[in-house]
């Protein structure tokens, strides 16, 4: 696992060209699949993530992104802080909320992804694949599969349409 500041995740998101907060007033049409569904209620969330990750199965990297923690527990930042402790970091996660991780992480990304969700905090989860996930403080889970071809960083089309 590497770990992102702020800017590094724009920078690895506009490479893949994908789009960053598709909910953003600068996001791009989209043309694709699009669902939103509750997360399921504590205890049952390591196996939601569970299942949309490995459902991802092929994935060479995933990005996590925690845009929002803002009700933490101090045990709570320790469970995120020693899974960050793997990648020799010891930036606050306010200095560094990005997560990347190699397929062959992929246990690592269930874990913190669950986490996270079951923590109530906010985060994307973006794959390389064309799928976006939106986890909405522990509530509301956002699926964003972008058409094949399309990429959020697409010069040609227009913000003004």
């Amino acid at each position: 696992m590497r770990i992102f500041t702020d800017e590094e995740v724009v920078l690895w998101l506009e490479q893949h060209s994908i789009q960053a907060n598709p909910y953003s007033k600068n996001s791009h049409p989209f043309d694709g699949f699009y669902q939103q569904r509750p997360i399921p209620s504590s205890g049952d969330t390591a196996a939601f993530a569970e299942s949309l990750i490995r459902r991802e199965a092929g994935f060479s990297s995933a990005l996590l992104h925690f845009t929002d923690w803002a009700h933490y527990q101090p045990v709570q930042m320790s469970a995120i802080c020693a899974i960050r402790s793997a990648a020799e970091d010891e930036r606050l996660l306010i200095e560094a909320p990005g997560h990347l991780f190699g397929s062959e992480q992929e246990e690592a990304l269930i874990q913190m992804f669950g986490l996270g969700m079951e923590f109530g905090w906010t985060a994307y989860l973006y794959f390389e694949t064309e799928l976006t996930y939106l986890a909405w403080e522990g509530e509301l889970l956002d699926e964003w599969r972008i058409g094949p071809g399309q990429r959020g960083f697409d010069i040609s089309m227009s913000q003004d349409s």
